[in-house]
């Protein structure tokens, strides 16, 4: 039997007590499928059942549903830049049609944040790569209790090949004098909520005050979908949910080996 998805699995970050249920649902879905693995699931059916996963009581069930995924030949990115958002949204959507609990969905969230950050470890060598020497400074708000969208485009950002430093829960100050003590080509703020838009209009107000000659100002996150008023509202240089048209906007380049890869795997631009 090919153990090569167990390998895989290590290498994502996966915990190890995962390696059993994998190697079982490989063996199992070559028996059922009489030696050739069973047709893969339809992107509803993961994300539904990633979406079960993570509210479960049992950490078994969320590892074993990665395992599977893995197994089928879903590349690492693709779960943490495509399904886990799109499990994060369901997970909001049972939420307001209250078929969730707010802790159920607080839990989910967490769950998946830590997903992210295993998928991102392994595949970046503990998410550190600077193979092109740009530097981003990604900034989450005090106020902002949604962080699973700012991780995502961070491993999105290092996958691109650049440096991201994370500053979370950061004063306007603070953030302001990490940028003045530290050279950045971009300044990124995640914002996901309505209630974000005025703290992250502080963040740029302050930030350009004490830093008038710093890296262009991008907001991204779900605040982007409030309309085009956000970049006037909050002052930003630009507004934008895609990494590449960001850094396209600050005039970073992105690993062409990647570019090539996204392309192949269709990924939005």
């Amino acid at each position: 039997m090919d153990c090569g998805p167990l390998n895989r699995i290590r290498e994502y970050g996966v915990p190890r007590e995962a390696d059993v249920v994998a190697l079982a649902i490989k063996a199992l879905s070559v028996v059922a499928a009489g030696g050739t693995v069973r047709p893969k699931r339809s992107r509803q059916e993961r994300v539904g059942d990633l979406c079960d996963a993570v509210i479960a009581t049992d950490d078994s069930r969320r590892h074993a549903v990665i395992a599977q995924m893995i197994a089928s030949g879903i590349p690492s990115t693709d779960i943490a830049e495509v399904f886990v958002p799109l499990t994060a949204r369901k997970l909001g959507e049972a939420w307001v049609d209250d078929t969730l609990s707010f802790s159920q969905v607080t839990i989910g969230a967490t769950r998946l944040q830590e997903m992210v950050r295993a998928l991102g470890k392994g595949d970046l060598g503990n998410g550190v790569t600077v193979p092109l020497g740009h530097r981003v400074l990604l900034v989450i708000p005090p106020e902002e209790d949604h962080t699973l969208g700012a991780f995502v485009a961070a491993n999105q950002f290092r996958r691109y090949g650049l440096w991201v430093h994370l500053a979370i829960g950061q004063t306007p100050a603070e953030v302001a004098e990490t940028v003045m003590s530290q050279h950045f080509e971009m300044i990124g703020i995640s914002g996901a909520g309505r209630r974000a838009l005025d703290s992250v209009r502080q963040l740029v107000s302050t930030v350009k005050l004490q830093c008038p000659n710093c890296a262009p100002v991008v907001v991204g996150g779900n605040v982007c979908s409030f309309g085009d008023h956000v970049q006037e509202f909050t002052g930003a240089d630009f507004v934008t949910t895609s990494p590449r048209k960001a850094m396209g906007f600050c005039g970073l380049t992105a690993r062409p080996e990647q570019i090539m890869a996204d392309t192949e795997a269709g990924y939005r631009t």
